[in-house]
């Protein structure tokens, strides 16, 4: 189903606009900065012991034109201000590709990421809440981070020093457009997944969904890693990592959505891609499990490192990822709601056909065509049933004396029994004009006695209960059709029982006259 320019460029609009309103109407910073806080402290900086000068916390990169290699280690220090009587005390500390050590007063604190560093494991955690004790107040904080990987250009990017609540608010607040867009394509993914898993048993090209579904949940899951949200609902050291891996699964699952939407040319090609792809990323998670080599991009490409210096990158690249993310979801979910509607409208129609062409108008049966493909399913399953002919008593009587409708409310009065008995242990059918058929999933002839005669006491009551000026009467004729050797040879002994009884019928209702 493809968009018309309109639709898609309003979309683009849409998604652009509710980014940037999400990005800029909580504020225009990023951390409340005060000159007394940590962040525009002078920080005394010293790379691989060298020492460079002082410089704040979010311009060290910058003012000294850094770009680090694995085993780089950049230290900072600087001397923690009076941010007020805080119940829990907390630094907050961004700092992707990288271990660290925490020291306070000169003692060590606490270390991040270490052990992964010095085993050449892989680090891919962004975001720290580190806990601080109560007397913080003029100690001396410094930092020793140790750099994992090549061609880092932004090894810390953020710290702030507050209450613990406020900066995790703060935290959210900065990074609400990659949060909302993010968690909406998750949950919308998810539940595309289980929509579309509900319709596919009625519509196969609904399976389409099933992708998009999946590939909106990635794109959601790799939004919230990439930004460090996912340590807001789970406790994890690996978000790089799981971002990266996003971005390799990301290429199979838009393959073959793309692929779905539009014709492919080559299909050699197409799938050979598809199982590269699968396989780069299957590979890439079996060899992290066996830690065989530090994975991840080996080197942060030329253009990023560049792009990470210019004047506020990070807003700019929040709003091209989270509008491009959000524009996806909105195409998708569009194509999503007028294909499953499309399917529904076409589901019920088709209800609507099968229903004229398998259903007797009149009194609501199943007529002589639905019956035939009972007959097929029956036989095909091995479903042991005995066929039951009824043929209704004086109908063409009863059109001569009282009119057709009298007739029809016969017929009707009639059926309706006979679902009731009936219904439930079989499927009733009418053939066409005062002839019925069942086909009865049972093998006991007693228990065809006793619902014959609940038919008889049912008919009487029906009757009364229509006003009719009668009471409906049926003759009946059955046969098992494990005894014969084919249906036609079944229903015909079926027949013949069925005149009998009428003849029986109509001899015992002349002796009494």
């Amino acid at each position: 189903m493809k968009l018309d320019r309109k639709i898609r460029f309003s979309l683009f609009i849409l998604s652009i606009f509710l980014v940037v309103l999400a990005t800029l109407l909580p504020g225009s910073g990023f951390f409340k900065e005060d000159e007394d806080g940590i962040s525009n402290a002078h920080w005394m900086v010293s790379i691989n012991g060298k020492y460079l000068g002082q410089s704040k916390s979010a311009d060290v990169m910058s003012d000294f034109n850094l770009s680090l290699k694995r085993g780089d280690v950049l230290a900072m220090s600087t001397v923690m201000p009076d941010m007020g009587d805080l119940d829990f005390p907390t630094l907050y500390l961004q700092s992707r590709y990288s271990g660290f050590n925490v020291y306070l007063d000169g003692k060590f604190y606490k270390s991040y990421n270490m052990e992964d560093f010095r085993n050449n494991r892989y680090i891919g955690r962004s975001t720290y809440m580190i806990s601080l004790p109560k007397n913080y107040v003029g100690k001396i904080l410094r930092l020793e981070i140790f750099t994992a990987k090549d061609g880092i250009r932004a090894t810390i990017t953020h710290t702030a020093l507050g209450e613990y609540l406020v900066l995790e608010g703060e935290f959210i607040r900065r990074n609400l457009a990659a949060l909302l867009c993010g968690s909406a394509m998750i949950m919308l993914g998810m539940l595309m997944i289980l929509i579309s898993a509900v319709l596919m048993p009625y519509r196969k090209e609904i399976a389409f969904n099933l992708y998009a579904g999946a590939l909106f949940s990635t794109i959601g899951l790799g939004l919230h890693s990439y930004y460090g949200i996912t340590s807001l609902y789970v406790d994890i050291f690996h978000e790089t990592e799981i971002f990266e891996s996003v971005l390799l699964l990301m290429v199979p699952l838009l393959l073959i959505y793309v692929g779905i939407l539009y014709p492919v040319r080559d299909k050699a090609l197409y799938y050979i891609t598809i199982a590269s792809s699968l396989i780069l990323f299957f590979g890439r998670i079996y060899m992290h499990a066996k830690r065989y080599l530090y994975l991840g991009f080996a080197r942060e490409p030329a253009f990023l490192q560049y792009f990470q210096t210019l004047p506020y990158s990070e807003y700019i690249t929040t709003i091209l990822v989270s509008s491009a993310s959000l524009f996806f979801l909105l195409t998708g979910l569009y194509r999503f709601f007028r294909a499953s509607s499309s399917s529904l409208d076409t589901t019920e129609e088709y209800g609507r056909l099968t229903q004229v062409a398998y259903e007797d108008p009149l009194t609501g049966l199943m007529n002589r065509g639905g019956l035939s493909i009972e007959f097929d399913d029956y036989d095909r399953n091995g479903t042991e049933y005995y066929i039951i002919h009824f043929d209704v008593n004086d109908l063409k009587k009863t059109n001569d004396t009282y009119g057709h409708q009298m007739g029809d409310e016969l017929l009707c009065c009639f059926a309706t029994c006979l679902d009731q008995v009936f219904g439930k242990s079989g499927v009733c059918s009418r053939q066409g004009g005062d002839e019925f058929t069942v086909l009865l999933r049972t093998k006991y002839d007693d228990t065809i006695v006793n619902l014959f005669e609940k038919l008889d006491r049912r008919l009487e009551a029906e009757s009364k209960k229509r006003g009719l000026p009668f009471t409906v009467r049926a003759a009946h004729g059955y046969s098992f059709r494990a005894n014969f050797k084919s249906i036609h040879e079944a229903s015909m002994a079926a027949d013949q029982h069925m005149y009998e009884c009428k003849h029986r019928m109509k001899k015992s209702h002349t002796s009494r006259i």
